[in-house]
């Protein structure tokens, strides 16, 4: 069994998150009382395949987020917190806006949760990098997907197109949808737990809006090198 800890000293309270995962870095939700809003037929997602199940009465994503909402739900986006993660291998530190520290905590616990939808974000998970820019999250998500491709599909003729990539995220973004839906019944007088989660989301489309310039942001940090450059004609005659 893994942990990761989340800390938000704030001025007023100091507040601390231990999220546990199984072998598979499933999220373990604890035993809690389940709000209404996180029953699976409150504002389902567009297409969600649990509905077809007969057992499922509450939405697993939902209740895995259900207690950070509850105390995060009168916070501001904009105030200041120290927060700290612990992990496994590290621990992280930033002086930074709750929203932000908000921002990867639900993006951990989302990608964690038995949600089949966000199945594919839990190897991303496994290596939590709190925090993530724009940038580090296109070369994480993009990373993980090729690699998952090439362990399950070697080079097979087509295993690297990127139409499942991008149905992914359009996943994703629903997924994002349907949960501002529910949090938004939530009586509350705070914005940082939907902010965090309008941001997640915002991260999501901007991974598809760059797929129409075939990321060419990205390209300045992977420049072809002398040895590459010398090196490809013998490659081309081998192959």
């Amino acid at each position: 069994m893994a942990e990761i800890s989340y800390i938000f000293e704030m001025p007023q309270e100091t507040v601390e998150y231990r999220l546990l995962f199984d072998e598979d870095w499933q999220l373990i939700v604890q035993p809690q009382d389940k709000p209404n809003w996180t029953r699976l037929s409150h504002h389902p997602c567009k297409d969600c395949p649990l509905l077809q199940q007969p057992n499922c009465s509450h939405c697993p994503l939902a209740l895995g987020v259900a207690e950070i909402l509850e105390a995060f739900k009168n916070e501001i986006s904009c105030e200041k917190a120290l927060i700290t993660v612990k992990a496994p291998e590290r621990e992280y530190r930033k002086e930074t806006t709750i929203q932000d520290g908000l921002q990867s905590l639900l993006g951990l616990t989302m990608a964690t949760s038995a949600c089949p939808r966000m199945a594919f974000l839990r190897p991303m998970a496994r290596f939590h990098l709190p925090f993530a820019s724009l940038d580090e999250t296109m070369v994480r998500a993009l990373s993980f997907f090729f690699l998952k491709q090439f362990f399950h599909h070697g080079e097979a003729t087509g295993a690297f197109t990127m139409e499942r990539f991008q149905a992914q995220y359009r996943s994703v973004i629903e997924v994002n949808q349907g949960l501002l839906g529910r949090i938004r019944d939530i009586d509350q007088t705070g914005d940082a737990d939907q902010n965090a989660i309008i941001i997640l989301d915002g991260f999501a489309r901007l991974l598809l809006l760059n797929f129409d310039s075939d990321y060419q942001s990205l390209m300045r940090f992977f420049p072809k090198t002398d040895s590459e450059t010398q090196a490809s004609p013998a490659i081309k005659a081998v192959s």
